[in-house]
């Protein structure tokens, strides 16, 4: 070890490295080592990760399931259809500021990254709410 760091602040790091997934098994392993010949033996945890420690293994999966996703993460505000009032600037039922939806919306017909069928949609919004 160089001279001047400090051993505690050395094997906190060391043991970061074997607990982050995102380090490979020689490092991991060439930390572990470290550790011991310090002595400050950390044995390899197998423990889940944060994000898998108490979840229901049917929870944890890749597949995109609407409604149950919107709701977990929030994102059934995004997904919502837009109200469809007056554009007066006032908040619509849905608690969303017409005002910035239709600013939104001229937003999405100058984005190149926008797809066509996505600008059509935004400028039949936009004709529908005299916002054209």
């Amino acid at each position: 070890m160089s001279q001047g760091k400090n051993p505690d602040r050395v094997a906190a790091g060391l043991k970061a490295t074997i607990n982050n997934p995102n380090v490979g098994e020689e490092a991991k392993d060439s930390a572990s080592e470290r550790l011991r010949e310090m002595g400050a033996d950390q044995p390899r945890s197998t423990a889940k990760s944060d994000y898998t420690r108490g979840v229901d293994a049917e929870d944890v999966d890749d597949e995109y399931v609407p409604g149950r996703d919107e709701e977990r993460t929030g994102l059934s505000d995004y997904t919502e259809e837009p109200s469809r009032g007056v554009a007066t600037g006032s908040t619509a039922g849905s608690g969303k500021d017409e005002g910035n939806v239709i600013r939104g919306y001229k937003a999405t017909l100058h984005n190149p990254r926008v797809s066509d069928e996505a600008k059509d949609r935004a400028q039949e919004y936009l004709e529908e709410h005299g916002a054209a």
